[in-house]
């Protein structure tokens, strides 16, 4: 359940809170949601609830072999191909990401709530599927519904979209307004989407950034370093194989005297299908790759890194991305270098607030890493700016968004 710390952070604020969600997302079974207060989470689709998909599990053979395939197709197909691929497969499915989901969630809602009615629906993206459920559950509740978008739908800025008025993009926004019409507020988790959805769309949209979760207690996630090497670490997914550690090997083929001070370590799913590169590098020895962590082994890892890692893909709509692995590295507190052609939307977070470095090509990366003598020469974020991406500051700024749509869909 990936707005799981918004539904934490809700529940201490004082809200009551249902919550509707996918038990076939591949995310961890979080086992860590227990709270004083009262709520319900129902988990929708073909798997039981024991069987939510774990990081942990061993994948069959026929799982890793169709992961392999998809990965290929998505590296080698010409963008137009996948557009056309992804246009022909919404159309089938009725523009549903996982048909019969979101008709699940509305045929079983009203005997999963035993006549509890809330005061305000919200739903967030992905899958689109939650929109299409949140409009129709709206409907018949006749309470106000708001609308979360952490990615655009209908500009994929994942690579598939062309530009913001390609076939596809224009054939999607026309049916994401059709299921948006009734939604009283989007809110946007980058000035990107912000733009994008009051450009096309007639609604209300506010800015509402990611939040890393609060701290607990940490003394726990200490982990002993392997040498005495400047770790530098990638954490998060590497798409597919479309987002590359290539620059990463090239730069220490090209500056090898930088392999016996710096260590590198990426982990997150999809790494493997770059262990092959790594093997047949004279550099092999300065990479770790690991595949998907659990949610704690991946903060023990960004608490002993000394530096985070960000790599943008070699796109140029990457300069529409604000990846969600910037919030937590905020979190850890470590001093971040985004590798990034683009100038990207994340590029322009860490270089307002400070939070560490910007590089645009293997001279330039090699040029800072050649001059710090240790962590603590690198730049990393204030306390104070710090704050202000915090799990809390999110969720204030949320509640007070919602309630303003209560308050006015009341005096409607």
């Amino acid at each position: 359940m990936r707005a799981y710390g918004q539904v934490q952070e809700m529940l201490h604020a004082g809200c009551d809170v249902r919550v509707i969600t996918s038990s076939e997302q591949g995310f961890d079974k979080n086992d860590n949601f227990q709270h004083f207060r009262e709520h319900s989470i129902f988990y929708k689709g073909k798997k039981t609830f024991s069987k939510i998909s774990n990081a942990h599990n061993k994948k069959s053979f026929l799982q890793n072999y169709l992961s392999l395939a998809k990965s290929f197709l998505i590296r080698s197909l010409p963008k137009s191909a996948l557009r056309i691929f992804i246009l022909i497969s919404n159309i089938v499915n009725r523009y549903e990401e996982f048909p019969g989901w979101s008709r699940t969630i509305i045929s079983e809602y009203s005997d999963d709530l035993e006549g509890w009615k809330p005061e305000v629906i919200f739903s967030s993206y992905s899958p689109i599927d939650s929109h299409i459920a949140a409009s129709r559950i709206s409907k018949e509740l006749n309470v106000p519904w708001v609308a979360e978008y952490r990615d655009c739908w209908s500009f994929n800025t994942m690579g598939f979209s062309e530009n913001q008025n390609d076939l596809l993009s224009r054939l999607l926004r026309k049916k994401e307004k059709n299921i948006l019409q009734e939604c009283k507020l989007i809110l946007a988790a980058t000035p990107f989407i912000k733009s994008y959805y009051e450009d096309f769309y007639n609604k209300n949209v506010e800015l509402l950034l990611g939040g890393w979760e609060e701290e607990g207690d940490y003394n726990d996630l200490q982990l002993q370093k392997a040498n005495d090497k400047i770790e530098i670490l990638h954490l998060g997914s590497m798409l597919h194989g479309t987002r590359s550690l290539s620059p990463i090997l090239s730069l220490l083929e090209n500056f090898p005297d930088l392999g016996k001070k710096y260590s590198f370590s990426f982990v997150g799913r999809g790494t493997d299908l770059f262990q092959n590169k790594v093997n047949n590098s004279n550099s092999k020895m300065s990479f770790t790759l690991t595949n998907q962590v659990s949610f704690k082994k991946a903060e023990q890892l960004g608490f002993a890194a000394d530096i985070l890692l960000i790599l943008m893909k070699e796109s140029e709509m990457e300069r529409y991305t604000l990846t969600g692995k910037l919030f937590e590295y905020i979190k850890f507190q470590k001093p971040i270098i985004c590798f990034d052609p683009y100038q990207s939307e994340v590029s322009n977070f860490i270089e307002s607030f400070d939070m560490g470095y910007v590089v645009r090509s293997i001279d330039e990366l090699a040029s800072l890493l050649q001059s710090k003598l240790s962590p603590n020469d690198f730049l990393r974020i204030s306390d104070e700016n710090r704050e202000k991406f915090s799990r809390s500051h999110q969720i204030s700024g949320l509640l007070e968004n919602l309630s303003f749509v209560i308050r006015d869909f009341d005096n409607y």
